[in-house]
């Protein structure tokens, strides 16, 4: 709320602050009219109402300035127009002059400087916001003082935009309509007209009907294409144009209008189909009128995409940008595209009768699918220059056909060699590298991955297959994962990243997947991830080709190719289950504890500099990639990514080809990074601590390692209780379910040479083991096939708890429990150790214990306040004994 007591609220208000305080109390007070809440807020604060109704009245220059401010007008530039105070109806207006032909005052325009509110009237206020004309006097045109004969006049609708155009420096006259009336006409003898209309189809039959009225008269007659997309009705006008592109944009279509041609006049020169009962026939003529109708640029106005019909809109940046064709907007097209004319016989005569495009026809024509060629394909826009499959640089604005690629540059790109020399390749990656310095790569194959994600944003046109997800991940905030990213993202298309929040439900993965492949994304990043990422969803989109799911909001399947490269940031990532594979990671490593503070940067302004020097920057991308190519693209050692050899054979390729680290050097690092190979040490170290030696070959099922873990001592199994701590537990205890569904799904997993196996038993279940790679069940082994170490399985293994004997080292040694829940390297290495704490629940007795259950012989576990556990390894029955009674 300000002094004046306006209030905005995005649920009360929708965002639209209220007047000032008599409005925010009608609006929240429910009263039935203005005066109302006038007479209540009277009679709160003791003010008589006449003082309270009343508003304070503008001064002549308040006016015209609230009116400008409201209308987006130059102050300087409207009072050309000469505008006075006046009142109508007993509320101050501004009023502005229409003159005749004779430049003599016929009538006047009026604009509002408080309109009424919507609130009260609607209608009243839609009208008092545009302004109103002289009652019953609509004629005449709004000309200021440097009007005059010989001069360049443009003509516009209303005097609102001759103002704004006045204020840009051109002399213009408004007229009181979309045309110019043929009265008026003798007053631009000799002048030079460029005639300057709103977007929509009355702007231009107006402009239009106003050439062909000064043909003859003016010494030069043209028309000016403001841009922006034209609209059936309601289409923008130059103060909106002004608003949304600047006025450069608007200079640049005065300066680029074309000659008016008087041949071309109203005369409809569209293809006439004429429409009979032969449907698929008249769907097919139509489609073809479509692929042959151009832009203003000379661009297909309708293309195909995937069985689908697309068309290309602009940003309110003035980008291009392609979207699916609404079914609602091809009725348009079609218009636009050929004239549909019915027959029908009247009196003997065949008469022809212009009909608008029927709903069958739509509808045929949107579901069509196979456009037999007639439309021409869309595989993406670009505006800097880009690579083709073949090897060769796209470098000519327009359509391409060859791919299918709109080019519209969006700045002068220097031209690109044919054959670069490796030393020009060097000396590219150099400049590039040299924009990186200043972050913390953790080393030189992380450098060289984020060369990979350029390369590959700039380059994606020329790889069909799939492309790996870039992981940027750190060690601290603010060590400058997003800015990484944003360097590559205004190399390329001149912008920082669009940011993404990753959902956390697959499904909704799936969802923003298909919004970003129907919208044909050319980069997608997922920022500040926590926790891991991964899943189904994003799994199959970075590794297939084409995308088939349901299109949103319809029940209609879509399928689509996938071109977006898919960029995830977070500290310290971690990656579900097969993501990993998928993903090239580019590692940052500060030794700083605010690294956000960082002051010390070689090239203070990055941002700034890069969008400067971006045309340089893209050339000596594309001079690594076209220097490669040239080359024969050579073999270069290193690793590869065997769902993404195509991207790998360019990308990190060429990386190699000129010296630098290999991109994918940190393949080994992505270990650590891997929640689901972390879920697999666990769970065949678990299988092997838990499994004892009589049930290593046969197994236990999932149903025995849970009541095993949820009625033994906290103690046991250290291994198995960490594992599925984090992937197995229900309602605080370990659930058999789970706990089996996570063993399938790793099954036949390979972890050190070990792997988990199923074994069918009683009533089809599942016992699992640990078994070798190599065949061997039971027994641990190294990854290159050598037997365990003689530390892991001396004689100690088969004495009593307490018991200790010579190991290799000549001191006294535990058996083997103290070494689980280690990898094999760690146990080969590490020294022999004391009696431990406890000992394995699977130790030898001295006395042997029959399980009451079963029958099998029951092992003891370490004696805890004078009670000692005795466990049945088969059944999983425990039985509490006190020490020195019974079998002790």
């Amino acid at each position: 709320m300000n002094e004046h007591g306006r209030i905005a609220c995005r649920n009360c208000t929708d965002g639209k602050p209220t007047r000032d305080i008599v409005d925010t109390v009608f609006t929240f007070g429910n009263f039935a009219t203005q005066t109302d809440a006038a007479r209540a807020i009277a009679e709160v604060i003791g003010m008589s109402m006449q003082h309270a109704i009343v508003p304070r009245k503008f001064t002549e220059d308040e006016a015209i300035n609230e009116v400008c401010k409201r209308k987006r007008m130059p102050v300087d530039a409207f009072m050309k127009f000469g505008p006075k105070l006046a009142t109508r109806n007993g509320k101050q207006v501004v009023r502005v002059p229409l003159f005749d032909a004779n430049r003599e005052p016929v009538s006047h325009f009026d604009l509002f400087p408080r309109p009424i509110p919507a609130s009260e009237n609607p209608e009243r206020h839609a009208a008092e916001s545009k302004g109103l004309n002289a009652p019953g006097k609509s004629t005449g045109i709004f000309i200021g003082p440097d009007f005059g004969p010989g001069n360049t006049v443009l003509v516009v609708e209303g005097c609102k935009d001759a103002a704004a155009l006045a204020g840009l420096g051109f002399i213009a006259i408004g007229t009181n309509g979309s045309s110019l009336k043929a009265d008026f006409a003798p007053m631009l003898q000799g002048a030079n007209v460029i005639i300057v209309h709103d977007l929509d189809k009355a702007g231009l039959k107006g402009a239009k009907q106003t050439a062909s009225r000064l043909d003859g008269i003016a010494a030069d007659i043209r028309i000016a294409r403001l841009p922006g997309e034209m609209k059936p009705k309601h289409g923008d006008d130059v103060r909106d144009v002004l608003r949304r592109l600047g006025a450069d944009a608007v200079k640049k279509a005065i300066s680029e209008a074309p000659v008016y041609d008087p041949s071309s006049g109203d005369e409809d020169d569209r293809h006439p189909v004429v429409l009979e009962k032969r449907f698929d026939r008249h769907c097919r003529e139509v489609i073809k009128w479509l692929g042959k109708t151009r832009t203003d640029d000379g661009l297909p106005r309708t293309f195909e995409r995937s069985d689908m019909l697309a068309e290309v809109i602009r940003t309110q940046d003035g980008l291009p940008k392609q979207r699916m064709l609404p079914r609602e907007q091809l009725a348009l097209r079609i218009a636009e595209s050929c004239r549909l004319v019915e027959e029908r016989e009247h009196k003997g005569e065949v008469i022809q009768r212009d009909i608008a495009p029927p709903r069958w026809l739509v509808d045929g024509i949107h579901t069509a699918g196979d456009y037999d060629g007639m439309i021409e394909p869309l595989s993406g826009i670009v505006t800097t220059p880009t690579m083709r499959p073949d090897g060769s640089i796209l470098q000519e604005a327009g359509y391409d056909r060859s791919t299918g690629l709109i080019y519209e540059p969006c700045c002068d790109y220097p031209s690109i060699a044919e054959t670069p020399s490796i030393d020009d390749a060097k000396a590219a990656a150099k400049s590039l590298l040299e924009l990186v310095d200043d972050f913390p790569f953790a080393t030189p194959a992380d450098r060289s991955a984020w060369l990979s994600l350029l390369l590959t944003m700039i380059a994606r046109s020329a790889i069909k297959g799939p492309v790996p997800i870039s992981g940027v991940t750190a060690n601290s905030p603010g060590s400058g994962k997003t800015m990484a990213v944003d360097l590559a993202e205004i190399i390329v298309r001149g912008r920082t990243m669009p940011r993404i929040s990753a959902p956390s439900i697959d499904d909704e993965m799936r969802k923003l997947l298909t919004s970003l492949v129907v919208e044909n994304a050319p980069a997608a990043m997922f920022d500040n991830i926590r926790g891991a990422f991964g899943g189904p969803a994003i799994e199959a989109a970075s590794t297939g080709e084409i995308w088939r799911d349901r299109e949103l909001k319809s029940s209609r399947t879509i399928e689509l190719p996938v071109r977006t490269v898919f960029v995830a940031t977070g500290n310290n990532l971690r990656f579900k289950d097969d993501t990993t594979r998928r993903v090239v990671l580019i590692r940052l490593r500060t030794e700083m504890e605010s690294p956000e503070e960082r002051t010390d940067f070689r090239i203070p302004n990055l941002q700034e500099h890069v969008t400067r020097h971006r045309a340089e920057y893209v050339v000596a991308a594309l001079t690594i990639l076209k220097g490669f190519v040239s080359a024969g693209m050579p073999k270069q050692p290193g690793k590869t990514m065997g769902s993404f050899s195509e991207w790998a054979n360019l990308i990190c390729g060429a990386i190699r080809w000129v010296g630098l680290a290999d991109p994918l050097g940190n393949r080994d690092a992505m270990n650590e990074d891997d929640e689901s190979r972390s879920i697999l040490r666990g769970l065949i170290l678990g299988l092997e601590e838990i499994l004892s030696e009589e049930e290593k070959e046969d197994g236990l099922t999932a149903r025995d390692i849970a009541d095993r873990l949820n009625t033994g001592h906290p103690s046991y199994f250290p291994a198995m209780r960490d594992v599925v701590s984090e992937v197995a537990m229900k309602n605080g205890l370990v659930d058999a379910r789970i706990l089996g569904n996570q063993l399938k799904k790793f099954r036949g997993r390979v972890f050190e040479n070990r792997t988990i196996e199923t074994k069918s038993g009683r009533a089809r279940s599942n016992f699992w083991r640990v078994k070798r790679a190599d065949g061997e069940c039971g027994e641990s082994a190294r990854p290159d096939g050598e037997s365990a170490p003689e530390d892991i399985h001396h004689e100690n293994a088969s004495k009593a708890p307490g018991e200790s004997g010579p190991g290799e080292c000549g001191e006294s040694c535990s058996e083997p429990y103290a070494y689980r829940n280690t990898t094999l390297s760690d146990r080969e290495s590490a020294p022999c150790i004391g009696e431990p704490e406890l000992h394995s629940p699977h130790s030898s007795f001295t006395t042997s214990v029959l399980c009451d259950r079963c029958g099998a012989e029951m092992t003891a576990a370490p004696e805890i306040n004078g009670f000692r556990n005795l466990d049945c390894p088969k059944c999983g029955f425990v039985k509490p004994v006190k020490v020195g009674e019974g079998s002790e």
